[in-house]
């Protein structure tokens, strides 16, 4: 009789413990939960970020904003690598310009892509100097026109000290791609 009591008692304990584990993982996964619906709701933060500085650089206002189906509607055939997995966007216009940002990078979102297309060659260079100097603060005219490296139609940007910006224009087509986000 006394071993059955104990042994009540222990499976008691047991249960509860287990109880009291389960409603521990229960509000742990509730704070998880938490955590990815915060992130989800920020993620397009760097995109908002690189839109507010262009404003506020050039009081020119990037319009008609809205997401990019990177999967879908705005797909390039880039986008089936890996790093953009989990890649998202957004697109506009910058003075009729139609523009499309993209935050993407394979382990996390931690590089920035550009592609826009201007209506001239001359109108595609003066709107890549303006985006290149949100991309990084410290690029000028003159570093934009010494860098170019010409090849008839086509235009490549080389910064010396910034290999981590690729970029170019090919036609009115503008491209540029930071690994590292400095806005």
């Amino acid at each position: 009789m006394k071993f059955k009591k104990i042994l009540l008692i222990l499976i008691s304990l047991v249960f509860i413990t287990a109880c009291s584990t389960t409603d521990n993982k229960s509000v742990k996964d509730n704070e998880s939960n938490k955590t990815s619906v915060t992130k989800k709701e920020n993620k397009y933060e760097i995109i908002d970020r690189f839109i507010s500085s262009y404003k506020k650089r050039y009081n020119t206002p990037i319009n008609d904003v809205q997401k990019m189906d990177v999967k879908g509607e705005d797909y390039r055939t880039e986008f089936r690598l890996g790093a953009f997995k989990n890649a998202i966007g957004k697109k506009g216009y910058i003075n009729n310009y139609k523009i499309e940002m993209v935050n993407y990078g394979s382990w996390s979102n931690d590089s920035f892509r550009i592609y826009l297309t201007a209506d001239s060659n001359e109108n595609a260079l003066n709107i890549f100097k303006q985006l290149i100097k949100i991309i990084d603060k410290s690029v000028t005219d003159d570093d934009v026109d010494k860098n170019i490296i010409s090849n008839s139609s086509y235009v490549n940007f080389s910064f010396e000290n910034k290999n981590y910006i690729t970029s170019y224009i090919k036609g009115s087509e503008i491209f540029i791609d930071t690994t590292k986000i400095k806005f």
